[in-house]
Order: structure tokens, then sequence, then C-alpha cells
């Protein structure tokens, strides 16, 4: 465990986007002299404007309705692919496979982004899976059809209105972050 010197020492030596980072992504993490010292270096940089409520918000209970105003905030934030602000934010699982004889990978992505990036990320994968999955045998024709199902999902979720379950659990997984985000006015990751 190291000494509050240590880490007075440590969190000197970081870059503002790491220690921006750590703020907004790793507070909670942090034992309660690590956090002290956090916020002094915090403060000491002049950085406490837009960090001080991303650290406070991964230290407390977050109750539902306050979970539910940040979940509604954050998707009236431009969108962090094409920076368009016509539309609400949301959030939906994308998959690819591929196959190469006898290997298949699958990968699933979380899109944050406007209807019309969601749709075009989930035709994107749909592309590539169409080409490359099924050159495998068996799991590239079962990957492969398992990712266009989800993309198929991904698709119908763009064209619903309300936050859905992905977007609700990335804000929920991601407060201090989601937090800085909307003090910048930017969703950009």
């Amino acid at each position: 465990m190291p000494t509050r010197d240590e880490l007075i020492r440590y969190y000197a030596t970081l870059h503002d986007d790491r220690l921006m980072a750590l703020a907004a992504n790793e507070a909670a993490q942090l034992t309660p002299e690590a956090l002290g010292v956090l916020r002094e270096e915090v403060h000491r940089r002049g950085l406490d404007n837009d960090l001080r409520d991303a650290i406070e918000i991964q230290t407390r209970r977050v109750e539902p309705a306050e979970q539910e105003e940040l979940v509604q905030r954050f998707r009236k934030l431009p969108c962090p692919i094409c920076n368009a602000q016509a539309a609400l934010l949301n959030g939906a699982r994308v998959a690819t496979a591929y196959s190469f004889l006898v290997m298949t990978t699958y990968e699933e992505v979380l899109v944050i982004g406007c209807p019309q990036c969601i749709l075009a990320a989930a035709r994107k994968a749909n592309r590539a899976t169409a080409a490359f999955a099924w050159w495998g045998i068996p799991w590239g024709p079962i990957r492969g059809l398992k990712a266009m199902s989800v993309n198929h999902e991904a698709s119908a979720a763009a064209e619903r209105h309300e936050a859905t379950a992905d977007l609700r659990q990335y804000v929920a997984s991601n407060l201090g972050e989601v937090m800085l985000r909307l003090r910048q006015g930017s969703a950009a990751f």
C-alpha cells in the first residue's frame, strides 16, 4: 500500500488526460486516502470544475430517479460518431463474425450513437459477416447467424424512441465518465 507522499508524487507525474481518466473512471476503486490525494491534485491543476461531479457520483449511491435523469441528459448530447444533434443517443450491441477455414472469430461491441450511426454500424457488421463468416465449418455459419440476429436487434433498437437497456447499462457502469461528458457537453469517447 503506497504512502500518502508516494501517492502525491505519483499523481503529480500523471499527464492531465491520464489524471482525468483516473478521476472519471476509477475513483470508486481508490482507497479513501488515494481519493483524497486525487481530489487535491485535481484541484491543484484547476481541473476540479469538470471532475468534481465525476468523482463524487462514483463514491455514493445513485438513486434510480437520478440515474434515469442522467440517461435522459446523456441522450441529448451530440452523437459521438457523427457529432449530429438531430436525434437522441441510444445504444445497441453490434456483432461481426469472420471465418478462416478452421478458425471463427465472433465479436460484439456496444455502439453509442444516433439512430443513423447505429443503423450504419449494424449494416457494416452485417456486410462483413455475410462476406466472411461462412468459410469455417461448423462455427462460421452458426456465429454468422448469431451476429446477423444481434445486428437485426440493433437495427430495431435504433428505430425505437425509448432508451435501450444497453444504453442504460452503459450509463450505470460509467457514471463518472457520463458526468464528465455532461459537464463538457460532448459524448465523444
